[in-house]
């Protein structure tokens, strides 16, 4: 499916970000409070600074989620040079904490379209979903695996490194994204951002 190149998403000034994504006064100082926490007093956020943040509070690290984290990270560096300074540190949290659904598709779209041409390949809707299904056996293990809330990091960090795609994961995975291309292209939507959204709606029961 055609499309133009994908601009990662354009940096706004305060009051613009307030309009677009309804924010207060509070959420900026909210913003700039954590900017200043996380670059450690310093004028921007580096990689290993917002690696350690995106995986505050995780009881273990699983590859799809750092994955997912670094991605994150790309998509709302504007300028490419592996740094967020404040106003894209401003504009990350925006629309990821602030976005509505328009907005949330948006960001979508631009976290599945790793090679910026403006469209979503049939090989980057597959590692969408491949992505999730490895997110969903781990849910399952990790729940397995917590007796009275707490994690037994030791059995789940052993069984989640055998954690695989089998032979059937990856053919439902291959047959579940050409019906939805399929979708796409019948509707003649000029992108895949609303098929990214069912898609994430419908892997759980697919799986």
């Amino acid at each position: 499916m055609g499309g133009t190149p994908t601009k990662i998403f354009k940096v706004m000034k305060p009051e613009e970000l307030k309009v677009e994504y309804n924010l207060t006064d509070e959420d900026l100082e909210i913003m700039e409070k954590g900017f200043r926490i996380h670059s450690g007093g310093g004028s921007y956020v580096n990689r290993d600074q917002w690696m350690k943040m995106w995986c505050e509070g995780q009881e273990t690290l699983d590859p799809e989620y750092k994955e997912l984290g670094l991605i994150t990270y790309k998509a709302f560096d504007v300028d490419g040079n592996n740094k967020l300074d404040l106003d894209e540190w401003r504009l990350l949290q925006s629309v990821t904490l602030h976005g509505n659904k328009e907005q949330t598709l948006k960001f979508a779209f631009v976290i599945a379209d790793e090679s910026r041409d403006g469209q979503i390949s049939r090989k980057e809707l597959i590692r969408v979903l491949e992505r999730n299904v490895y997110i969903i056996k781990r849910a399952v293990l990790r729940k397995a695996f917590t007796k009275d809330g707490v994690l037994d990091k030791f059995m789940y960090n052993t069984s989640s490194r055998r954690v695989t795609l089998t032979p059937d994961d990856k053919k439902k995975i291959k047959e579940l994204a050409d019906a939805l291309i399929g979708v796409a292209e019948l509707l003649w939507f000029s992108s895949l951002a609303s098929i990214l959204y069912v898609a994430s709606q419908i892997t759980l029961s697919f799986f």
